[in-house]
């Protein structure tokens, strides 16, 4: 997790040419990096400054896109990752000359000095999970969005020689030949203009796909596990908060009883002189054995019924799918970890010496 000051960082190399005294596109708040509001008023929801990675979550228990930051701290790789896709996040890309979804090379990172060390590290880890996650969600048609953008300038172009060629702007004309004149100009590139705007609708749908893709696949896991268990925690009873308490005292006891015992047989097998009696030394192990017999050791746990349902109802099976796939794969590779394990057992037990057989100092004589 990276903290506040790497988040500043961050954003001061986004946004380089903003003094101290300036009104910055952004805020640092406690909870995170937030767009100031007089950038965001002047953007439509869902575009440039009024954009965050919350717009493009929806799914139970993720943040409200009017209250959330574009970067929350402390953050994750992750989180920076989605920030940079597009908004006031998207700027530290544009820093990097680097799009988010490629890996970096060294010689992109090879600009900070050691001292913003945990800025590097952050890109860097934030830059795996965008190319990680763009291999899942596929890569975007840049090339197409080239070309949308060289059709909306070839239609400015026109537009501006339509407005010489018919005059539009020439002195001493009334108004309402100046409307007529213009009326001819935005005719004679009509089609020229529904054409970019065509393209450039066609690119914004696809990029505001493949961002809420990319989003999705960055947080969605993270956020949907943490909502699952922090609405888990809320509709625990008293008394199963209570249990688990219990189950949490027994665990320490247990440890600490292990501990204890572990030291005093280690001082039984290390052979005298004791501190102690031999017999006194010996009763304090049996003492300590019975101590760590007598704890019990949780082996299952279970929920109430009414928190399997609402686990349930809170999207938990997509979770459990995954829980219970990692675990198959762990178990597939059971048979060979044991092999292996028994393998290195072998070959570092010692084969027993000949009883006429002496090592290299044993003995009196050299």
């Amino acid at each position: 997790m990276y903290d506040s000051a790497t988040a500043e960082a961050l954003r001061k190399f986004a946004y380089p040419e903003y003094r101290e005294l300036d009104l910055k596109p952004y805020e640092i708040r406690e909870n995170g990096v937030y767009a100031t509001e007089a950038f965001r008023d002047v953007c439509q929801p869902g575009t440039i400054f009024n954009w965050t990675p919350a717009d493009d979550m929806g799914w139970p228990g993720s943040p409200n896109p009017d209250t959330a930051p574009f970067l929350p701290i402390p953050f994750d790789a992750k989180q920076l990752a989605a920030a940079m896709i597009d908004g006031a996040g998207q700027s530290i890309a544009y820093a990097m000359e680097h799009r988010l979804g490629y890996p970096l090379n060294d010689d992109a990172l090879n600009k900070f000095p050691d001292r913003m060390r945990w800025m590097r590290d952050a890109l860097t880890e934030a830059y795996a999970v965008g190319t990680a996650a763009q291999s899942v969600v596929g890569e975007f048609d840049h090339d197409q969005q080239a070309r949308a953008h060289a059709m909306v300038q070839q239609f400015e172009e026109a537009n501006e020689q339509a407005n010489d060629r018919e005059g539009v702007f020439e002195q001493g004309i009334t108004s309402n030949e100046a409307s007529a004149r213009r009326a001819r100009a935005v005719a004679s590139v009509a089609d020229l203009k529904a054409q970019a705007e065509r393209a450039q609708a066609t690119v914004a749908e696809k990029w505001k796909a493949w961002r809420k893709a990319m989003v999705r696949q960055l947080l969605r896991a993270d956020s949907r596990r943490s909502y699952i268990a922090r609405r888990l925690e809320e509709m625990q009873s008293d008394e199963y908060k209570k249990s688990n308490l219990v189950a949490d005292a027994v665990f320490e006891r247990r440890e600490t009883a292990q501990s204890k015992l572990a030291l005093r047989q280690a001082v039984v097998d290390a052979g005298p002189p004791f501190f102690a009696p031999t017999d006194v030394v010996e009763a304090d192990v049996e003492r300590a054995k019975r101590e760590v017999g007598r704890l019990a050791t949780v082996s299952a746990y279970k929920l109430p019924a009414d928190c399997i349902h609402a686990a349930r109802a809170a999207g938990s099976h997509g979770w459990i799918a995954e829980v219970k796939a990692a675990r198959a794969a762990l178990r597939a590779r059971a048979p060979d970890a044991y092999r292996r394990a028994a393998a290195m057992n072998k070959a570092h037990k010692r084969p027993a010496p000949h009883p006429r057989q002496q090592g290299l100092f044993d003995g009196g004589t050299a």
